[in-house]
């Protein structure tokens, strides 16, 4: 009787132990999503700030390009041609960023 109820009383704790462990780590992979949103929000923030500055960029390149092709300035068109072709690359890259991690936060 007394082996009985050590062994129970033995595997009462070791449950209580397991269970009590794994809403620890639990806790521990809750806080560190919390902390990974916080990251990517923060992210975001700064993306969306890289956006606002390459769609200005490719405005004033758009309007360069149409000012050199009036003016006749061919040369000139076409280097700004190029630095359009860049920031439009480079807003299509921040923008595709953002929408991963629109995906990441939901």
């Amino acid at each position: 009787m007394l082996k009985s109820k050590l062994l129970a009383s033995l595997t009462v704790a070791a449950r209580i132990a397991i269970s009590g462990g794994s809403i620890l780590s639990a806790q521990e992979r809750f806080g560190e999503w919390r902390e990974q949103q916080q990251y990517v929000r923060q992210d975001m923030r700064g993306d969306y700030g890289r956006i606002e500055r390459l769609r200005e960029a490719v405005a004033r390149d758009r309007f360069r390009v149409n000012e050199d092709e009036r003016s006749g300035r061919r040369w000139a068109a076409r280097r700004d041609a190029n630095q359009l072709a860049r920031d439009g690359r480079a807003l299509e890259f921040a923008m595709s960023d953002v929408r991963h991690d629109r995906r990441f936060v939901r």
